[in-house]
């Protein structure tokens, strides 16, 4: 296919996606496609390849748990095929339990503290981000998993798959009166 194409396609895609808000509960999503979704939001860039997500698919007992305060999420909640949360890590510290899982299990490393790479996630985190707290790690997660989010709609859009983001309400700041 020719870039003028891609370029098109892309365009399209984009300008066909919307946010659906209801759906019909007796269409159910192709496990081909499903399964494209789900592989386009894991291959998804993270900061040094870290992924500080995790997905979840929702069962229907989950799906009504969530309804207090996800509002914007109970006509989804109700006729989707698919629900997913996706949730992110506010423990990912350069010499935390899951980063050392991720360099000897999933990257197939020697993890030591000492070592450039670690050091320089650590510099990246506690020098340049300013990533001092559990909130700050959380933010900076968060900001990670709208990349895995935003792969996972495109990817839907191509494939022709409605489909409609919702954001976290439960991390919202509340106060008393």
């Amino acid at each position: 296919m020719e870039k003028a194409a891609i370029r098109q396609q892309i365009l399209h895609d984009l300008n066909r996606r919307y946010a659906t808000k209801k759906y019909d509960p007796n269409k159910h999503l192709a496990p081909a496609d499903w399964e494209t979704i789900l592989t386009a939001g894991r291959l998804s860039p993270s900061s040094y390849g870290y992924e500080p997500w995790k997905f979840v698919l929702l069962d229907q007992q989950a799906r009504q748990d969530i309804q207090p305060f996800a509002w914007g999420a109970v006509a989804s909640a109700k006729g989707a095929d698919k629900l997913i949360a996706i949730l992110v890590r506010k423990d990912v510290t350069y010499n935390s339990p899951y980063v050392q899982h991720l360099v000897r299990d999933i990257k197939h490393k020697e993890f030591s503290e000492t070592d450039p790479r670690t050091l320089n996630f650590k510099n990246f985190q506690e020098n340049d981000l300013q990533l001092k707290t559990d909130q700050d790690r959380y933010n900076w997660a968060s900001r990670q998993a709208y990349l895995a989010l935003a792969n996972m709609l495109m990817a839907a859009a191509r494939l022709d798959v409605d489909s409609c983001p919702i954001e976290d309400l439960t991390t919202r700041r509340r106060t008393s009166t």
